[in-house]
């Protein structure tokens, strides 16, 4: 069910490479939409829009074209995210689904685009630092940054790491992510392990905890879908870039939004699928199962997700079309201004022919 959205959300592209696998540890897989994992090996291009799989102790290495190093960890799933909108190739969106997914990405300039990892409940936002991310079971994110500065929101408000801190975003927080200091890397696989502990403890709260997640991301989903089909539906018949501009900036904010709704979706489906699968004879967890009540919410999220999606491929391309028209027009006025200019040599020079005579 939820791989319906995406068959809608990359019909329209054929998304470039985006960087290269340049190490290997381990067992890892690559899947394109659709497709069954192919084994991964060193060397091999990573595009947009293909998930990376690791095995457990297995780790896999990336590097972007922007310059940036990724390195997935074990047992981990993530998917560097194509974008609806036309915009500076060195931005830079992924999805982690689960797992954990360091970034190093100290070379990208201040104008080198914008970094985002996506999380089932967050998102961490850099421009240039050392940072890890992780995603626990029950869609619970928790980021840890070595070094540089890392804004991390899950919704509810932004907190902001700094070196050697972390920011934690439990499912089901109403506040903004809470900070603490990063004394040591085990940190991240110490709270890896207490948030699979704590979710086998009592499963039967962690699938009320992801429900109710979810329902605040379909929530979220529907005001998107309203809100990005009204700026699809308004006239960009202007020769003002500004103006534009504003509305491309618009956009680029609702197609985060839009990646943010479908990476909950997915990941705390998946993960509320393998909890019912390996609690099935659980008396609590088995309601779950037969109100089919995740069910429901996923397939609104997934409707909603493409009325967003195909929103903002309408906006993209009435923006396309607003900036070629600009640029028409300036072509246009810039071949008349040199008609003018030919046409006043010409007469300059039959005024000097008539003096000659």
């Amino acid at each position: 069910m939820k791989k319906l959205f995406f068959a809608v959300l990359m019909f329209s592209f054929i998304f470039p490479q985006t960087g290269k696998v340049i190490q290997l540890q381990g067992q890892a897989s690559v899947q394109k939409l659709g497709a069954s994992p192919v084994p991964l090996k060193k060397g091999a291009a990573v595009n947009q829009g293909q998930y990376i799989i690791t095995k457990p102790s297995s780790t896999v290495k990336i590097k972007l074209a922007s310059g940036a190093i990724l390195t997935v960890g074990p047992s981990s799933r993530m998917r560097i995210q194509p974008s609806t909108i036309k915009q500076a190739s060195s931005s830079t969106s992924v999805s982690l689904f689960s797992g954990t997914l360091s970034a190093s990405i100290k070379k990208l300039g201040k104008s080198s685009g914008k970094f985002n990892i996506h999380t089932p409940t967050a998102v961490a936002g850099v421009r240039g630092t050392d940072f890890t991310v992780a995603a626990g079971l029950d869609g619970s994110s928790y980021v840890a940054v070595d070094d540089g500065k890392v804004a991390v929101d899950n919704g509810k408000g932004e907190t902001v790491c700094n070196k050697k801190e972390t920011a934690e975003t439990p499912i089901g927080e109403d506040e903004a992510p809470e900070k603490d200091e990063l004394d040591d890397k085990e940190q991240l696989n110490e709270w890896l392990t207490e948030n699979e502990e704590d979710v086998n403890d009592d499963p039967d709260e962690a699938l009320e905890k992801m429900e109710q997640h979810l329902k605040g991301v379909a929530d979220n989903a529907k005001e998107l879908a309203e809100n990005s089909e009204r700026a699809a539906d308004k006239d960009l018949n202007t020769d003002d870039k500004n103006y534009l501009h504003a509305k491309k900036k618009k956009a680029l904010e609702m197609d985060q939004k839009l990646i943010s709704s479908d990476t909950a979706n997915e990941a705390i489906m998946d993960n509320a699928q393998s909890l019912l699968k390996q609690y099935k004879d659980d008396r609590k967890v088995k309601r779950y199962k037969e109100e089919s009540a995740l069910d429901r919410i996923n397939k609104m999220i997934t409707d909603y997700n493409s009325r967003i999606n195909a929103a903002l491929n309408r906006l993209n391309q009435k923006l396309a079309e607003a900036y070629k028209r600009i640029e028409d027009s300036y072509e246009d006025t810039g071949k008349r201004i040199d008609k003018s200019f030919d046409k006043a040599d010409f007469d300059i020079d039959e005024k000097k022919m008539d003096m000659d005579q």
